[in-house]
């Protein structure tokens, strides 16, 4: 912040506040594996954090649909995978200073007998 003062002739003060915002693109920190195996029935968690200013919206995708698109809700749950589970999915983080994005692979194996 930058604060300047101005001083009028009857000794009224005017105050003027700046404010700089500094942009920063976003980067990915924390993520899933390239590669990702569950058991039919279980739980896909995959998950995709990041940094930047302003806070990056982070987008899930699966053949192109979007899954969830969210600032705070980073990771993405599905319960009681099965088949049509498997594939390549896509999490983009984007913000005003740029976009990045990064897939996994998942496959989804046959019941556990």
């Amino acid at each position: 912040m930058l604060r300047l003062n101005f001083y009028w002739p009857q000794n009224n003060v005017v105050s003027i506040f700046l404010y700089f915002f500094a942009l920063v693109p976003p980067k990915i920190t924390f993520k899933s594996k390239g590669k990702v195996t569950i058991v039919k029935g279980n739980v896909l968690y995959l998950f995709c954090e990041a940094e930047g200013n302003p806070k990056p919206l982070v987008t899930w995708r699966k053949s192109g649909n979007v899954l969830q698109s969210n600032i705070n809700k980073t990771e993405l749950i599905i319960h009681d995978a099965s088949e049509n589970n498997a594939g390549i999915y896509e999490c983009e983080v984007s913000n005003s200073g740029g976009t990045l994005t990064y897939t996994v692979e998942v496959t989804i194996k046959g019941n556990v007998t």
